[in-house]
């Protein structure tokens, strides 16, 4: 009831103001208790989302002001830098550097507002820290030797944050890996393209040979993730090709033996469903990535956005929120069938059987098999000449009609009578006979009815 008070009159007054200074003099009011209280307090109940719906609210005051507005003052970019902060600062404890790297994932995947640019440049972040804390123990034997053996026992303890920073990246991974993938690639093409050496691509590297590195250290970061989240990642890095084929199977061997048999099936299609927040919460207690989901997780770890499960104050955060979609291989189908029937022009309206069949093997095989151009040439040929043939022998059969018409009119008044009714009857059985030949409906030619 307090958050619904809350929300309702944040809304109102930002609507009222419409400037956003309201919300940003709010968010600065917030970060305080937030750095101070709510990120301290392990397994936070949906008072952070105050700062997320914040975010949201100043996104869009700003969203019509792109061209005059900074993008670095925007609440959601001060957010993620101030989660940043916390995460790489060593004075900081060990607990609260791995809380934030958790409302950092949490947040970069959940919100809808956050640029694909920020993922990225928070990804590369989230890498760098890794790999310099790889370099401080570059063998196992170096590892067992600062710990003092006591690694060899406890290593998820000892390295703690270290596996959480990981698998803040792979958790990102999941949710966003198609499009920031798809963004640095593009991004990396064209600077090749342009050749602008002058743009430096470090801030936002999240080429597949970083993430080969990570997952090919001696420590493994992957075997002490939680269980969800390790076979998602597992998932998207073989389609996006963000690991060796070599490593890939390797891990995702090692991936099926540690697995509890808790984890959603491979290649499940997301369920068509309204979204309540009874829903959700059932949702986020059985399937994956969406929620903390079932299996092991070594590092009790929590994500401090995922769904919000207060029906009233729902309304307030529902617009800014991500809910999880599904596997990244199924929205790709989905995608390509759509793309697939977009393309397809709806063929002859002559109903032509051949072409009909064509059209339907072509777009129901995807991306099995793409027609060439020679294999169009050839269907519109034979189309062309069935079409020809058809037309030539109903012109066959009025030129014969024609000519029996012709030489029954031409016949003197007192010709044959018999001649005559024969000729009529032989008309009516050839007229019989092409209405037999047309094509019957399947269920009479099966002989079901």
């Amino acid at each position: 009831m307090l958050l619904l008070v809350l929300f309702e009159h944040v809304a109102i007054a930002s609507k009222a103001q419409g400037s956003g200074e309201f919300t940003q003099t709010l968010f600065n009011m917030v970060m305080p208790v937030f750095d101070s209280t709510i990120i301290t307090t392990h397994r936070s109940k949906y008072v952070q989302f105050v700062l997320f719906m914040l975010c949201g609210l100043d996104y869009e005051s700003n969203k019509g002001k792109a061209t005059a507005v900074d993008d670095h003052s925007l609440l959601y970019r001060v957010f993620t830098g101030k989660l940043l902060e916390i995460l790489l600062d060593p004075l900081r404890a060990t607990t609260m550097r791995q809380s934030s790297a958790c409302y950092l994932a949490s947040f970069l995947s959940r919100s809808t507002y956050v640029c694909i640019d920020t993922v990225c440049e928070t990804l590369a972040a989230l890498l760098s820290w890794a790999e310099a804390y790889m370099l401080t123990f570059p063998t196992e034997a170096s590892t067992i030797a600062t710990f003092r053996g006591k690694d060899a026992q406890n290593q998820c303890e000892a390295h703690c944050l270290f596996y959480t920073v990981c698998q803040a990246a792979f958790y990102i991974i999941c949710f966003r890996g198609g499009d920031a993938v798809k963004f640095y690639r593009t991004t990396v093409a064209k600077k090749h393209i342009d050749n602008d050496d002058a743009t430096d691509l470090g801030g936002m590297n999240i080429g597949s040979e970083r993430w080969s590195r990570l997952c090919a250290h001696h420590l493994n970061p992957l075997r002490y993730c939680l269980e969800s989240v390790r076979g998602e990642f597992l998932h998207v890095a073989g389609l996006l090709s963000l690991l060796k084929p070599a490593l890939l199977q390797s891990l995702s061997e090692e991936d099926k033996e540690m697995s509890t048999g808790a984890r959603r099936p491979k290649n499940a299609k997301p369920r068509r469903s309204i979204m309540t927040p009874a829903l959700l919460a059932k949702k986020r207690l059985k399937e994956g990535v969406g929620g903390l989901g079932r299996g092991s997780n070594p590092l009790n770890s929590f994500f401090p956005f995922d769904p919000y499960l207060l029906r009233r104050s729902n309304i307030f955060i529902e617009g800014y929120y991500r809910h999880w979609g599904g596997s990244l291989e199924v929205i790709a189908d989905e995608k390509i069938l759509v793309a697939n029937n977009d393309d397809y022009d709806g063929g002859y309206e002559s109903g032509d059987s051949s072409v009909s069949s064509n059209s339907s093997t072509s777009s129901g095989s995807g991306n099995e098999r793409q027609t060439t151009s020679g294999e169009q040439a050839m269907s519109l040929a034979s189309a062309a000449s069935g079409m020809a043939v058809s037309i030539n022998q109903r012109t066959e059969h009025e030129c014969e009609r024609e000519r029996k018409k012709q030489q029954a009119d031409s016949q003197p008044p007192d010709a044959d009578a018999t001649t005559v009714a024969t000729s009529k009857k032989t008309e009516q059985r050839e007229a019989w006979a092409n209405t037999l030949d047309r094509k019957r409906a399947q269920s009479i030619g099966s002989g079901s009815w």
